[in-house]
């Protein structure tokens, strides 16, 4: 927990929870890579918002981005639960800008496409299996992190 002086003028929550934990089909996918995945994407952002967005509201200023990705508005076979989670991202987001609507506060997200340089999305996915990294990006040119900042 933060000291509340720590919490007395955020103006701006940028939520950045991106972990891909594993790849599989759902009937074998392994069980702890989707808690890891869950906490990290989707509970994370909901303490973040829980701890940031009161403030927000009580001195009526404030800007909330959510980090999500297409893979939470088009699922892909053996990425249901990454998809799951992006997709809790966007229910989320969506949620947060109608309950605040009549506030100042903006809620935006932002929902990039393949992202490989300048990230390490795919090599904690593969548990830096390098090839299977590489295989990935085959036949196209990925985003990179300076292209979605």
């Amino acid at each position: 927990r933060l000291p509340e002086e720590y919490l007395d003028d955020i103006t701006l929550l940028l939520n950045n929870a991106g972990l891909a934990a594993g790849f599989g089909g759902v009937a074998e996918y392994d069980l702890a890579d989707l808690d890891l995945m869950m906490d990290t994407n989707v509970k994370g952002l909901a303490a973040c918002c829980r701890s940031f967005v009161p403030g927000m509201i009580r001195r009526k200023k404030g800007h909330v981005i959510n980090i999500s990705s297409i893979a939470g508005k088009q699922a892909y076979p053996m990425g249901a639960f990454y998809c799951a989670s992006k997709h809790a991202v966007e229910a989320i987001t969506n949620s947060l800008r109608a309950e605040l609507v009549a506030t100042p506060l903006r809620v935006t997200t932002i929902s990039p496409g393949w992202v490989n340089d300048g990230t390490e999305f795919s090599k904690v996915r593969f548990k830096g299996d390098a090839d299977r990294v590489e295989k990935v990006y085959e036949g196209f040119q990925p985003l990179s992190a300076d292209d979605v900042a």
